[in-house]
């Protein structure tokens, strides 16, 4: 091979250094916001910027020049590898991974030689990496005094960077993908087909469409992740139906059993039994790699639709993707996605317990833009109740999946069972530090009493999950504190139902564990009547008379069994916390734990069968045991 011949190469290498000037500029201006405007006090113009990126550019172009007068080599002609080639240009350039460019190189040195795969390449690096400057760091672009206006208006409140929109553009248009692809290539199936071959693409469409109505309540970082997640999958199912879709279909086609209205029941059976399987706890690797890559093949109908659908249709599998298509957006419809968006979200709030107190705000800053500042007479709290919920979670011996990775924390690579789980109600207390000290003095002052009293109901759920937290350790000394606090902030904001059954759990731990049996008995009897007949309270209340009753009446056998006939389940204490209207209901986990705690108090007096005990005056006596645990 001549010296020219590596020109491609040279390409590859010169696009890197261009990529990684780029990413030397953005991080040369990176840091907290408040460093920025430091920096800003002796700013770079915008211009000096663009002429040192314009100096590689134009040894770039001179490069491409030349290569193409000298070089006597095709134009690329196969789309499924320039898709690649593209694919992989632009997340090199995105990432700014020098190294990684070099690798490209390398890795595609074969086809190199071809200018058109070069361009195909290195021309998507150096539009990742413009797209990176242009839009990771925009606030770089202002004056001292515009950056000083917006550090006014906002704080710690961060308002959408043009990335975010870029994300959602990103998975908006890999819903397209489908319905674009059915467009573009041609299929000869006749009306009937034609036609089926539009509603399958039409129905992958809307469910891919639907991941930005499921998470967009959910925090900004998720918001991304999903659509970078989304955007990856099609990428991913794009590519591979591209270039092994016509041998899965031929080979899909040859079993009649896999096509038409059976191949369609078939498979829809087939993705309903794997995600059943794989919905609940992790089993083991061996059995759970198989079912879960079958489920990624099936879910949302993505691949067989690309495959068998859009790129290389027929009518056996058409029909067939089309049936699961359908089955796939009526589970869909019935809620199938929503353990995967929590898991996301939880996902993500995980990750915050490797950051350092000071540097929360870049997680908080967003959340307090979107959930309270741009809504602040419906503010959305749910993320300090979802910390609340992974606390009582934790507490139990639970590993919350997202807090061990890239962490330098020893203890965050462990369950953080006990007390330790208490790390996440922190957070959540930090959380909504930030949103009374940022929001409140920021938003409109009809709607500060109503979110100062959101706030409150928040921190009570917060004090609620510590309670849960304690009595899971047995640290009972502590737990009447943290519901009294509760309780207290409950009243504040309205919430009675709520706040009596705090106090009913207070009592009962009190008078059980804590032997304050009179001072109990007096906190339940102030609550109102009203709020103290709901079933939750009622029983609890029972089951604090009966342990002051005396043990030889059989008053207490009696009213433990009127305890045990109200009904007591997670149900049942969800819509007793509902009662209060226009509070959101309690986070799913929390629910659990205090139900849990709930049980345990009640089991705590249980009645044994009675005995026959004979004195020794071969008197008869009978008792009923009451045994304290």
């Amino acid at each position: 091979m001549s010296t020219i011949s590596h020109a491609p190469y040279l390409l590859v290498l010169v696009a890197a250094g261009f990529c990684g000037l780029v990413h030397l500029r953005v991080a040369a201006r990176g840091g907290p916001r408040t460093r920025i405007v430091m920096a800003m006090n002796a700013p770079r113009p915008l211009l000096a910027d663009l002429l040192k990126l314009a100096k590689p550019a134009v040894l770039f172009l001179a490069v491409l020049w030349a290569a193409h007068a000298l070089l006597p080599f095709p134009p690329a002609g196969e789309m499924p590898v320039t898709a690649v080639l593209a694919v992989a240009g632009l997340v090199t350039g995105v990432l700014g991974v020098a190294p990684l460019m070099v690798a490209s190189a390398l890795l595609f040195g074969p086809i190199l030689a071809d200018l058109g795969y070069t361009l195909a390449l290195v021309t998507p690096m150096i539009v990742g990496s413009l797209l990176l400057f242009a839009l990771v760091r925009p606030e770089r672009w202002r004056g001292d005094v515009a950056q000083l206006r917006v550090l006014a208006t906002y704080g710690g409140i961060q308002p959408p960077a043009p990335s975010q929109y870029l994300a959602a553009a990103l998975g908006i248009a890999a819903s397209a993908v489908p319905v674009a692809a059915t467009a573009l290539v041609p299929s000869g199936l006749g009306p009937v087909g034609t036609a089926l071959r539009w509603l399958c693409s039409a129905l992958v469409a809307c469910q891919l469409l639907s991941w930005q109505w499921s998470v967009r309540r959910e925090h900004r970082w998720t918001r991304s992740n999903a659509n970078l997640y989304l955007a990856g999958s099609v990428a991913a199912g794009l590519v591979a139906a591209a270039v092994l879709g016509e041998a899965v279909v031929a080979a899909w086609a040859r079993y009649p059993w896999l096509t038409g209205w059976a191949g369609g029941l078939v498979l829809t059976a087939v993705a309903l039994l794997t995600w059943a399987l794989i919905k609940d706890e992790p089993g083991p690797v061996v059995v759970e790699a198989p079912l879960r890559l079958t489920r990624a093949a099936l879910t949302s109908a993505v691949f067989p639709c690309l495959a068998g659908v859009c790129l290389f249709p027929s009518t056996g599998t058409v029909v067939a993707t089309t049936i699961l298509a359908a089955a796939e957006t009526l589970t869909l419809a019935a809620g199938r996605r929503r353990l995967l968006v929590r898991a996301m979200a939880r996902r993500t709030l995980a990750h915050v317990a490797r950051f350092a107190p000071g540097t929360r705000i870049y997680f908080l800053g967003p959340w307090l833009h979107d959930s309270i500042w741009t809504r602040p007479s419906d503010p959305d709290l749910a993320l300090a109740r979802l910390y609340s919920g992974m606390a009582v979670r934790s507490a139990g011996g639970e590993m919350i999946i997202g807090q061990a990775p890239l962490t330098t924390n020893a203890e965050l690579r462990h369950p953080l069972t006990g007390v330790k789980a208490l790390l996440w109600t922190t957070l959540a207390a930090e959380a909504l530090d930030h949103a009374e000290r940022e929001a409140v003095p920021r938003v409109p002052a009809a709607a500060v009493a109503g979110l100062r009293a959101a706030l409150e109901a928040a921190r009570a759920d917060v004090d609620l999950a510590r309670a849960v937290v304690h009595a899971t350790e047995g640290q009972w000394p502590q737990v009447p504190a943290a519901l009294r606090g509760a309780a207290e902030r409950y009243r504040l904001a309205e919430a009675p139902h709520r706040a009596a059954l705090a106090v009913a759990l207070a009592a009962v731990v009190s008078a059980v564990h804590l032997a304050q049996l009179r001072a109990a008995e007096r906190s339940l009897d102030a609550v109102p009547g009203p709020v103290a007949a709901v079933p939750a309270v009622r029983a609890l209340g029972l089951v604090l008379r009966a342990s002051l009753a005396p043990a030889g009446d059989g008053e207490r056998a009696a009213m433990l069994a009127q305890a045990d006939a109200v009904p007591f389940t997670r149900a049942d204490l969800a819509a007793d916390a509902a009662r209060d209207a226009g509070l959101p209901p309690w986070d799913d986990d929390l629910t659990d734990g205090v139900l849990d705690l709930c049980r345990r108090l009640r089991a705590t007096l249980s009645v044994s069968s009675s005995v026959v005990l004979i004195g020794g005056d071969a008197t008869i006596h009978r008792e009923t045991l009451i045994r304290v645990v």
